[in-house]
Parts: C-alpha cells; structure tokens; sequence
C-alpha cells in the first residue's frame, strides 16, 4: 500500500510539473536550448582528393522566437571539429560553425505539456583551424550556403523549463582546394543528421 501511494504520488507530482511548465510556455515567446549533439555524417567528393568527414559530437545553443503560437523562428549555433579523410587517410581536423536559421511550425497549443515540431531552412557552413595535413598542405575548404530539415519535441515542465529532442538534416557542397596546385581542385558534397538533445528555459 505504501509504495502504491508512493507511486500515485510521483506520478502527480510529474503531472503538475509538466502542467506548470505549460501554463508558462503560453506566456512566452522567446524558447532558449543549450544540450548536447551528435553528428553523423555522410560525405563524398567526385575529384582527386575522395574526401570523407568523420562522425563527431558537438555542444550546441538555440533560440526560437514565437511570432504566433504555432509559427517560430530558431537560431542554432553548433561547435564541431569533424576529422577529414582522403581516400582512408587521415588528414586532420577543421573547426566548423554551421549556424541555422529554420522556420518552424509547432503542433497543439501554446500551453501542451508536449508540442512536436517540424522546420526547414538554411545554413551557412564557416570553416576554420585546420589541423595536421589540412595546415601543412594548405587545404582550403570554402565556407558554404546548405539546407536544413528538422523535426523536434518540446516538453515543459516546471519552473518554465523545457526538455526538447530534435534531428537535423543537412545538405551543402563546398569547393576544396590545394595550395595553388588546382590539378587537385575537389568539391565536398555533405549531408548529415545533427541529433540533439538538452533543455531550454522561457523568457
């Protein structure tokens, strides 16, 4: 008897979390996320360097901003340092900063306890600090214009805090260069899921 009371009592106390952290997401507008993020990738080239990216973990920081219930708008910075191969070999490393702006469009009402998302836009691929071979040799990766899609699931709970859960579909191609030595002249061609997951406050 006594654990069921324990358990009828957990559960209430879960139920008026959630229920808190709803009444607080109608209020709000603005959704800030920091979490953790994993990405696999899925990348080739067509030329003399067949390039490959490593798969990496990454930390990333979000902001979405609600111009209606249902219509946000997010901001995601992610910081990643994906090892870059050329036909097997390790070449080294480069710092990349894929900053997305995406469109959402978020499901139920502004007070649902949970609220899945869908989105779509574009991100700008900022490459930076390469490291090992890619230095020595002066490899080049050009910064990128790609496209992002994106599904998701807020929940609220109490305090106006959220736990959120999304993935991430990227697709960019970025030239590749050699030094002055243009015979080795390649082009990246990427796509790649960022997962994430992490937890948000309402401002």
């Amino acid at each position: 008897m006594l654990e069921h009371k324990r358990l009828c009592a957990g559960i209430f106390g879960a139920v008026t979390m959630i229920g808190a952290g709803a009444v607080q997401a109608a209020d709000s507008k603005l959704l800030l996320h920091a979490g953790v993020a994993y990405l696999v990738s899925d990348a080739k080239s067509d030329g003399p360097l067949d390039l490959d990216v490593g798969d990496q973990p990454a930390v990333e920081v979000d902001a979405t901003y609600f111009v209606t219930p249902a219509i946000g708008v997010n901001l995601l910075a992610a910081f990643v340092t994906p090892e870059v191969k050329s036909a097997g070999a390790s070449l080294g490393s480069v710092g990349l900063v894929p900053p997305m702006l995406v469109g959402q469009f978020h499901f139920g009402s502004a007070g649902s306890a949970i609220r899945p998302y869908v989105g779509a836009g574009l991100n700008y691929n900022f490459f930076h600090d390469e490291t090992g071979s890619l230095d020595s040799l002066h490899v080049k990766v050009d910064n990128s214009v790609g496209l992002v899609g994106q599904v998701g699931a807020n929940m609220n709970l109490a305090g106006g805090q959220t736990l959120n859960a999304d993935v991430r579909y990227l697709k960019f191609d970025s030239d590749v260069s050699v030094g002055a030595n243009h015979a080795l002249d390649d082009k990246l061609k990427y796509q790649g899921f960022l997962i994430n997951l992490g937890l948000g406050f309402w401002l």
